[in-house]
């Protein structure tokens, strides 16, 4: 997209729904050849529609994933961490038995399980 390329991809779950629309692209399902080849061969036969999508894939590029402006974005979330973590989970209050410690070994809590 950044270079102006009319974006044909799997439509597949997630973040592609949201980048590639109509009007930059084309989501076709899984194992659809014959539906790749005749969306090339209209973008072929339609010059106008191919330069207007290349021009709105160039700009989505361009003001949505320019690097240089989420960079500054990330630094930005980056500098907000302390404001916005998620308190730590309390420890559950879950007893265990006397076997269930890290240092006994677990070959010998199965034999010790398995015998009493």
């Amino acid at each position: 997209m950044s270079n102006g390329c009319v974006t044909i991809v799997n439509d597949l779950p997630g973040g592609i729904r949201d980048m590639i629309t109509d009007d930059v692209g084309f989501r076709l399902p899984m194992n659809a050849i014959d539906q790749y080849v005749q969306v090339v061969a209209a973008l072929d036969q339609d010059r106008v529609k191919l330069a207007t999508m290349q021009q709105n894939a160039w700009q989505r590029a361009r003001h949505c994933y320019d690097v240089d402006l989420n960079a500054n974005n990330y630094f930005k979330l980056f500098g907000q961490y302390q404001t916005l973590k998620r308190q730590a989970r309390q420890k559950s209050s879950i007893s265990l038995s006397r076997l269930d410690k890290p240092y006994f070994p677990n070959s010998v809590v199965k034999f010790i399980r398995k015998y009493t």
